[in-house]
């Protein structure tokens, strides 16, 4: 009896509740994490740490901003992407984390839902339209401008959604953009970033939806590139796996036996 009471207790003494509830809230996490779509889940993991790793000294920020020098005389090709991926601590951080998840994980749900190629495409476009203007204007870091144009295109696929920030201000949501220059504004802030972002972000929606159904021409196509790298399961609804999809169908039920003329016996 003393033997069986003795290894009911240890089984009771290996039950550890806090693992357990590290397990469970690890699980929930990794769930969380994986229902994020593709692109904003890299995009907001790349900001969120390689900011915090530069400010509390893991990573040198120095190594990692835009340097015309060091990627044109050194090939330090890396820094045309990670400039976008520092921000400034503070709330202004906070915001910007909160506005890019939000509307990247809107844009790639809804209107770049099963076009991922597209949605990268987009990003890539805008992204070498902020660097060339930040080389020109000498700019080291364009996080701000990646998040306004993130925003601006959402804004102006979703214009008619009535919003409300501080002190009960209500405008519709094709407005948001500006509202946060103003905000930047009133805050003490300089918005050129922001409207390096809106200014960019309106080139590719006229290029992408303006100009096409005025012209019945679209000028702007996502390279076959884009196809290439990222697998056929997260472009389901791209034009251009539609058109293989019509074309196979079109294939398959084409009459393909010979022929007879009538009278032939």
């Amino acid at each position: 009896a003393r033997g069986s009471a003795r290894r009911r207790e240890s089984k009771w003494a290996c039950v550890d509740p806090y693992r357990d509830i590290a397990r469970y809230s690890a699980l929930i996490m990794e769930q969380w994490w994986r229902s994020v779509p593709l692109v904003t889940r890299y995009l907001f993991a790349a900001s969120f740490f390689l900011t915090l790793a530069c400010h509390f000294g893991f990573l040198s920020a120095g190594n990692f901003i835009l340097n015309w020098n060091a990627v044109f005389y050194e090939f330090q090709i890396w820094r045309l992407v990670t400039c976008f991926f520092i921000h400034g601590l503070g709330m202004k951080f906070l915001m910007n984390m909160v506005f890019l998840f939000k509307y990247s994980s809107s844009l790639e749900e809804t209107w770049f839902s099963g076009r991922t190629s597209d949605y990268v495409w987009f990003l890539t476009f805008g992204c070498t339209l902020i660097v060339a203007v930040a080389v020109w204007m000498g700019w080291a870091v364009v996080g701000t401008a990646l998040v306004l144009m993130i925003v601006y295109y959402w804004s102006r696929k979703n214009p008619n959604i009535p919003m409300s920030m501080w002190f009960g201000i209500q405008f519709q949501s094709v407005y948001f953009p500006w509202v946060l220059c103003l905000f930047n504004l009133l805050m003490g802030g300089t918005p050129i970033l922001q409207l390096l972002g809106i200014a960019v972000g309106h080139v590719f929606f006229f290029l992408e939806d303006v100009y096409p159904r005025t012209s019945g021409v679209r000028l702007l196509k996502t390279p076959q590139l884009f196809y290439s790298i990222i697998p056929p399961e997260y472009n389901s609804n791209s034009a251009r796996m539609q058109a293989q999809r019509f074309q196979r169908a079109d294939t398959g039920t084409r009459f393909t036996g010979t022929g007879r003329r009538l009278g032939d016996e």
